[in-house]
């Protein structure tokens, strides 16, 4: 079913494109029936990837997978329908498989990459499923030093998490300028899931040992975390923060520099997205 699915998948795509490339503006428009068909069918697979068998089926059809992630990371016109953004849940799905983490995490194919900037779209679907895909990646604790020191995931949870109210001038030293150049412009992340999403990163980080939580520290995500609590409305997140806290401000002193903290328990990872049709739509075995 996967296969076949791909197969119209594919097909459908090029016909999206074909009709894309002709336009000479990206004036506000009805959606295709091939836009309306690639998004019910990249759902379709989101929600396949939500067991482990279905996630294997999908992982085993890497050309596919590609596809996806190149057409999900193009720039989205604010005009056009985003046939693409359940790609974001595709990727947090097959994330939840050490398979599908290790696939996104692959330096050569550079997916983690080009996914980042996709948390700073507007769509809440897209920002949430990149939030996830990365938080999910983060339970790898081979690859913290590198998510921390070469990928830059601290600059991409953190920015997001960050708002209007700034930060003091002691607070800013190591920071990245990023987090307050803006000013009383900077906007944080509305959507409480997401911004839990993040904050669980963060906590994910901090258990993968001392020199990870070292680099957080020097990185300032303490003044960040702090600053968003102020302002945070759910209690869940906030309960999140102070284990964040609690583990950035520990005492360090006599502990082993790579010694792990257990956080969170990676049955977090069970519960993928799943996605239904709007009312009004069929997907037909989408869900």
């Amino acid at each position: 079913v996967v296969g076949r699915a791909g197969e119209v998948l594919m097909e459908h795509a090029a016909a999206v494109q074909r009709v894309r490339g002709m336009m000479v503006n990206e004036e506000p428009r009805e959606a295709t029936e091939s836009e309306k068909l690639v998004d019910a069918l990249v759902a379709f697979f989101a929600n396949a990837a939500r067991t482990e068998a279905g996630c294997s089926a999908f992982l085993d059809k890497g050309s596919l997978l590609d596809k996806i992630v190149t057409e999900f990371t193009r720039n989205p016109s604010p005009h056009l329908f985003d046939c693409w953004q359940h790609g974001a849940t595709v990727l947090m799905n097959v994330s939840q498989m050490e398979r599908g983490r290790k696939v996104i995490l692959k330096k050569s194919d550079g997916i983690l990459g080009k996914i980042q900037p996709m948390l700073r779209e507007g769509s809440d679907i897209r920002r949430y499923g990149v939030a996830g895909a990365i938080r999910n990646v983060c339970f790898e604790r081979d690859f913290a030093w590198w998510l921390i020191n070469e990928a830059n995931v601290i600059d991409t949870i953190c920015y997001p998490l960050c708002g209007p109210e700034g930060f003091d001038l002691d607070d800013k030293q190591g920071m990245t300028p990023e987090y307050w150049l803006e000013g009383i412009d900077k906007v944080r992340e509305p959507d409480a899931e997401v911004r839990m999403l993040l904050v669980e990163a963060i906590l994910l980080l901090c258990a993968s040992g001392r020199r990870s939580r070292e680099e957080l520290r020097k990185r300032q995500v303490y003044p960040v975390i702090k600053v968003l609590d102020l302002s945070e409305e759910s209690e869940e997140v906030s309960n999140k923060i102070d284990e964040c806290v609690q583990y950035l401000m520990r005492d360090e002193e006599g502990e082993e520099s790579d010694s792990p903290v257990e956080i969170l328990d990676e049955d977090a990872l069970s519960h993928g997205k799943v996605l239904k049709p709007k009312p009004g739509e069929s997907y037909d075995d989408v869900d």
